[in-house]
């Protein structure tokens, strides 16, 4: 008998919420030039303009296998390169639309990530998923550190873009004092994002800080010698793992007005876990 389970379908309010958020937020509908304000009605319109119900799709969305067609970009960050070229002519790499720097690159056959934020949040979801399967509390942790390695790194890129674009309003992160990864959340994102800030009243917030307690003290830092959680706890950390860290990663996107990986509005409706 499985030790943790999850629901095979999300609930008809759960499947329209995450339909919406794809043609909000998605990159692929903002190719197909659909509103952000756009709202479930206007999107049923937008749908039956291009032969689709609605009313199906928010069913078959229910399934966490189901793909949306015309909102959700299957692509992922993370691309294999192959060369035949033994002198290192041939090459691939990685061009920061805003700065035109080259982030990353490769003159052999390798592997590219074209984010690491999300590279970070999909090792983080794999082993959340390995900890449901197995059961499994260091495989818990382990997707905690990659979860906040992922906000980490998402905010970084935002500072390095803003530094570019305003250098005489430098963000200095190389040097002490160091700001905790709070306090950039707190002081520098309302400053980047033209005074727009998180609401941390709010149950993402919440959730956020409980697993940052827990990555803190179970996982980067252990303070105890020996560790224990019961199933239904862990099963209820898996959960808030989808509001506190993809939901906060959703709620970032959101203030900085930028594109929403497939990853992320995934992440943050996965179906319920329970013991």
């Amino acid at each position: 008998m499985a030790k943790l389970s999850q629901h095979d379908k999300l609930s008809l309010k759960q499947a329209a919420d995450m339909v919406l958020d794809f043609a909000q937020n998605s990159d692929l509908a903002r190719s197909y030039s659909v509103p952000k304000t756009i709202t479930l009605q206007q999107l049923a319109d937008w749908f039956a303009r291009h032969d689709i119900s609605l009313t199906q799709m928010v069913e078959t969305a229910r399934d966490p296998n189901c793909h949306i067609p015309k909102l959700e970009n299957p692509l992922g960050s993370d691309w294999d390169f192959y060369t035949e070229a033994s002198d290192g002519q041939a090459s691939a790499g990685i061009v920061d639309g805003v700065t035109g720097e080259t982030l990353t690159s490769l003159s052999h056959s390798g592997s590219l990530s074209s984010s690491t934020y999300r590279s970070k949040l999909k090792l983080a979801l794999s082993s959340r998923q390995r900890s449901i399967d197995n059961a499994s509390y260091q495989d818990f942790l382990t997707s905690l550190s990659d979860g906040f390695s992922s906000i980490e790194a998402f905010l970084n890129d935002r500072v390095r873009q803003w530094n570019y674009s305003h250098p005489s309003q430098r963000f200095n992160d190389s040097s002490p004092p160091y700001l905790t990864l709070d306090e950039k959340i707190r002081k520098w994102v309302p400053i980047m994002t033209g005074g727009k800030s998180l609401d941390l009243g709010t149950s993402t917030w919440n959730s956020y800080k409980r697993l940052q307690e827990l990555r803190n003290h179970e996982a980067i830092h252990p303070d105890k010698s020996a560790q224990s959680l019961s199933y239904e706890e862990l099963a209820k950390q898996c959960n808030e793992f989808s509001i506190g860290i993809c939901g906060l990663l959703f709620e970032l996107h959101r203030l900085f007005d930028v594109e929403i990986p497939s990853l992320i509005i995934r992440g943050k409706y996965s179906p319920t876990v329970y013991a």
